[in-house]
Protein backbone atom coordinates (compact mmCIF):
# COMPACT_ATOMS: atom_id res chain seq x y z
CA UNK A 1 0.00 0.00 0.00
CA UNK A 2 2.82 2.50 0.83
CA UNK A 3 4.70 2.05 -2.23
CA UNK A 4 1.15 2.62 -4.18
CA UNK A 5 0.74 5.40 -2.48
CA UNK A 6 4.46 6.90 -3.33
CA UNK A 7 3.78 5.73 -6.95
CA UNK A 8 1.25 7.99 -7.03
CA UNK A 9 2.76 10.61 -5.56
CA UNK A 10 5.47 10.47 -7.74
CA UNK A 11 2.73 10.07 -10.99
CA UNK A 12 1.19 13.14 -9.44
CA UNK A 13 4.55 15.34 -9.29
CA UNK A 14 5.63 14.16 -12.85
CA UNK A 15 2.33 15.53 -14.34
CA UNK A 16 2.52 18.96 -12.63
CA UNK A 17 5.92 19.43 -13.67
CA UNK A 18 5.07 18.97 -17.46
CA UNK A 19 2.20 21.32 -16.87
CA UNK A 20 4.36 23.86 -15.04
CA UNK A 21 6.97 23.46 -18.06
CA UNK A 22 4.06 24.23 -20.53
CA UNK A 23 2.76 27.25 -18.49
CA UNK A 24 6.15 28.99 -18.82
CA UNK A 25 6.83 28.37 -21.86
CA UNK A 26 3.77 30.18 -22.98
CA UNK A 27 4.08 32.42 -20.13
CA UNK A 28 7.69 33.20 -19.79
CA UNK A 29 8.05 35.99 -22.28
CA UNK A 30 4.97 38.03 -21.03
CA UNK A 31 6.27 38.24 -17.57
CA UNK A 32 10.17 38.99 -18.70
CA UNK A 33 8.68 41.68 -20.66
CA UNK A 34 6.76 43.32 -17.47
CA UNK A 35 9.91 42.73 -15.35
CA UNK A 36 11.72 44.64 -17.98
CA UNK A 37 9.57 47.35 -17.96
CA UNK A 38 10.01 48.27 -13.96
CA UNK A 39 13.83 48.05 -14.96
CA UNK A 40 13.06 50.75 -16.95
CA UNK A 41 11.13 52.79 -14.68
CA UNK A 42 13.29 52.14 -11.35
CA UNK A 43 16.71 53.17 -13.91
CA UNK A 44 15.22 56.08 -16.39
CA UNK A 45 18.88 57.08 -17.53
CA UNK A 46 18.03 53.12 -19.47
CA UNK A 47 15.35 53.61 -22.47
CA UNK A 48 13.87 50.24 -22.88
CA UNK A 49 15.51 49.09 -26.11
CA UNK A 50 18.45 49.05 -24.45
CA UNK A 51 17.01 46.60 -21.86
CA UNK A 52 17.44 43.05 -23.78
CA UNK A 53 16.48 39.37 -22.63
CA UNK A 54 17.45 36.48 -24.53
CA UNK A 55 17.09 32.63 -23.49
CA UNK A 56 20.37 31.62 -21.87
CA UNK A 57 19.71 27.91 -21.11
CA UNK A 58 19.34 27.49 -24.52
CA UNK A 59 22.43 28.57 -25.17
CA UNK A 60 24.12 25.89 -22.59
CA UNK A 61 21.95 23.34 -23.98
CA UNK A 62 23.30 23.55 -27.16
CA UNK A 63 27.03 23.62 -25.84
CA UNK A 64 26.61 20.67 -22.69
CA UNK A 65 23.55 18.22 -23.38
CA UNK A 66 20.97 17.99 -20.14
CA UNK A 67 20.75 14.67 -20.69
CA UNK A 68 24.42 13.75 -20.55
CA UNK A 69 24.82 16.87 -17.84
CA UNK A 70 22.66 17.30 -14.88
CA UNK A 71 23.91 20.14 -13.56
CA UNK A 72 23.61 22.03 -16.62
CA UNK A 73 19.85 21.91 -16.22
CA UNK A 74 20.59 24.50 -12.90
CA UNK A 75 21.29 27.76 -16.15
CA UNK A 76 18.82 30.41 -15.32
CA UNK A 77 16.35 30.79 -17.70
CA UNK A 78 17.40 34.34 -18.95
CA UNK A 79 20.19 36.13 -19.67
CA UNK A 80 19.21 39.99 -20.00
CA UNK A 81 21.76 42.96 -20.52
CA UNK A 82 21.45 46.27 -19.64
CA UNK A 83 23.67 49.06 -21.36
CA UNK A 84 24.69 52.03 -21.09
CA UNK A 85 28.30 53.47 -21.60
CA UNK A 86 28.96 50.00 -20.58
CA UNK A 87 27.11 46.83 -20.33
CA UNK A 88 26.17 44.89 -17.49
CA UNK A 89 24.43 41.19 -17.33
CA UNK A 90 21.40 40.17 -15.49
CA UNK A 91 20.09 36.10 -14.91
CA UNK A 92 17.08 34.94 -14.24
CA UNK A 93 15.71 31.63 -13.34
CA UNK A 94 11.58 31.68 -13.45
CA UNK A 95 9.42 29.70 -11.67
CA UNK A 96 5.37 30.08 -12.55
CA UNK A 97 2.71 28.16 -11.15
CA UNK A 98 -1.36 28.58 -11.07
CA UNK A 99 -1.03 28.98 -7.67
CA UNK A 100 2.85 27.87 -6.42
CA UNK A 101 1.67 29.26 -2.40
CA UNK A 102 1.76 26.87 0.28
CA UNK A 103 -0.32 28.52 2.70
CA UNK A 104 -0.28 26.50 5.92
CA UNK A 105 3.03 28.45 6.88
CA UNK A 106 0.86 31.64 7.84
CA UNK A 107 0.29 29.50 11.08
CA UNK A 108 2.09 26.62 11.57
CA UNK A 109 0.28 23.08 12.74
CA UNK A 110 0.31 19.69 11.58
CA UNK A 111 -0.75 18.56 8.35
CA UNK A 112 -3.59 15.56 8.28
CA UNK A 113 -0.66 13.61 7.36
CA UNK A 114 1.59 14.31 9.71
CA UNK A 115 3.82 16.74 8.60
CA UNK A 116 4.85 19.25 11.03
CA UNK A 117 5.18 22.88 9.54
CA UNK A 118 6.75 25.55 10.75
CA UNK A 119 4.74 29.09 11.74
CA UNK A 120 6.76 31.71 9.07
CA UNK A 121 4.06 34.04 9.75
CA UNK A 122 3.30 34.45 6.23
CA UNK A 123 2.67 32.07 2.90
CA UNK A 124 5.53 30.34 1.22
CA UNK A 125 6.84 29.16 -2.19
CA UNK A 126 8.09 25.80 -2.87
CA UNK A 127 11.48 24.69 -3.96
CA UNK A 128 12.29 21.71 -5.16
CA UNK A 129 15.77 20.09 -3.24
CA UNK A 130 16.66 17.86 -5.86
CA UNK A 131 16.94 18.27 -8.65
CA UNK A 132 16.38 21.98 -8.92
CA UNK A 133 18.42 23.72 -5.92
CA UNK A 134 20.67 21.04 -6.52
CA UNK A 135 21.22 21.54 -10.09
CA UNK A 136 21.51 25.40 -9.51
CA UNK A 137 24.23 25.15 -7.03
CA UNK A 138 26.06 22.94 -9.18
CA UNK A 139 25.58 25.24 -12.41
CA UNK A 140 27.08 28.44 -9.94
CA UNK A 141 29.93 25.76 -9.09
CA UNK A 142 30.78 24.63 -12.91
CA UNK A 143 30.66 27.91 -14.59
CA UNK A 144 31.73 30.42 -11.31
CA UNK A 145 28.26 32.24 -11.75
CA UNK A 146 27.91 34.02 -8.56
CA UNK A 147 25.22 33.29 -6.64
CA UNK A 148 24.04 36.65 -5.73
CA UNK A 149 23.66 37.32 -9.54
CA UNK A 150 21.22 34.51 -9.76
CA UNK A 151 17.76 35.51 -9.55
CA UNK A 152 14.51 33.31 -9.22
CA UNK A 153 11.75 35.11 -9.79
CA UNK A 154 8.53 33.10 -8.48
CA UNK A 155 5.42 34.49 -10.45
CA UNK A 156 1.54 33.50 -11.47
CA UNK A 157 1.40 32.93 -15.51
CA UNK A 158 -1.26 35.60 -15.02
CA UNK A 159 2.32 38.06 -15.28
CA UNK A 160 0.90 40.44 -12.68
CA UNK A 161 3.55 42.57 -11.03
CA UNK A 162 1.60 41.73 -7.85
CA UNK A 163 2.05 38.04 -8.36
CA UNK A 164 6.04 38.81 -8.92
CA UNK A 165 8.36 37.65 -6.16
CA UNK A 166 12.11 37.75 -6.13
CA UNK A 167 15.06 36.12 -4.31
CA UNK A 168 18.66 35.40 -5.22
CA UNK A 169 20.10 32.39 -4.99
CA UNK A 170 22.49 33.72 -2.65
CA UNK A 171 19.66 34.60 -0.04
CA UNK A 172 17.94 31.35 -0.73
CA UNK A 173 21.67 29.84 0.82
CA UNK A 174 21.92 32.52 3.93
CA UNK A 175 18.39 31.46 5.10
CA UNK A 176 18.64 27.87 4.60
CA UNK A 177 21.79 28.43 6.46
CA UNK A 178 20.65 30.59 9.45
CA UNK A 179 17.33 29.88 9.19
CA UNK A 180 14.23 32.51 8.76
CA UNK A 181 13.65 34.93 11.93
CA UNK A 182 15.15 32.02 13.80
CA UNK A 183 12.98 29.43 12.19
CA UNK A 184 14.93 26.09 10.22
CA UNK A 185 13.43 26.44 6.65
CA UNK A 186 11.14 23.33 6.31
CA UNK A 187 11.78 20.68 3.83
CA UNK A 188 8.40 19.53 2.58
CA UNK A 189 7.37 16.17 0.64
CA UNK A 190 3.87 14.96 1.36
CA UNK A 191 2.06 16.44 -1.81
CA UNK A 192 4.18 14.58 -4.56
CA UNK A 193 6.68 12.51 -3.04
CA UNK A 194 9.13 15.25 -3.97
CA UNK A 195 11.04 17.09 -0.98
CA UNK A 196 10.73 20.38 -1.63
CA UNK A 197 12.00 23.63 0.49
CA UNK A 198 9.42 26.02 1.97
CA UNK A 199 10.61 29.15 1.11
CA UNK A 200 9.37 32.50 3.18
CA UNK A 201 7.49 34.87 1.07
CA UNK A 202 8.39 37.49 3.33
CA UNK A 203 11.95 36.32 2.28
CA UNK A 204 11.56 37.45 -1.39
CA UNK A 205 11.08 41.02 -2.66
CA UNK A 206 7.23 42.32 -4.50
CA UNK A 207 8.49 43.34 -8.11
CA UNK A 208 6.45 47.02 -7.46
CA UNK A 209 9.30 47.86 -4.34
CA UNK A 210 12.24 46.80 -5.84
CA UNK A 211 14.77 49.47 -5.88
CA UNK A 212 17.60 51.32 -7.42
CA UNK A 213 20.42 49.75 -5.43
CA UNK A 214 19.13 46.28 -5.37
CA UNK A 215 19.07 45.78 -9.25
CA UNK A 216 22.37 47.39 -9.23
CA UNK A 217 23.09 44.77 -6.99
CA UNK A 218 22.52 41.74 -9.07
CA UNK A 219 24.20 43.05 -12.37
CA UNK A 220 27.23 41.80 -13.34
CA UNK A 221 29.66 42.98 -16.15
CA UNK A 222 31.09 38.92 -17.23
CA UNK A 223 28.10 36.74 -19.42
CA UNK A 224 29.17 33.54 -18.52
CA UNK A 225 28.58 31.73 -21.73
CA UNK A 226 29.33 28.87 -22.53
CA UNK A 227 33.09 27.73 -24.03
CA UNK A 228 34.19 31.31 -23.64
Amino acid sequence: MRKDIEFLHREAYLNEKQKRWDMENKSANTIIETFTAYIAQKLPFLIKENIKFQRFDELWFEAYSPDENEWVKGCPDFIGSLTHRETRFLFIELKIKDDGIFRKTCTGGATKNGSVIPNYGCQSFYLDIVPVYRNMKDFCLKTSLPTDSFLILFAKKNASPEDMYLITLAEIDIILDTGWRGIKIAEFGEEYGQKTYLIPQDATRLLPTITKKYLYSLLNENRFMPNA
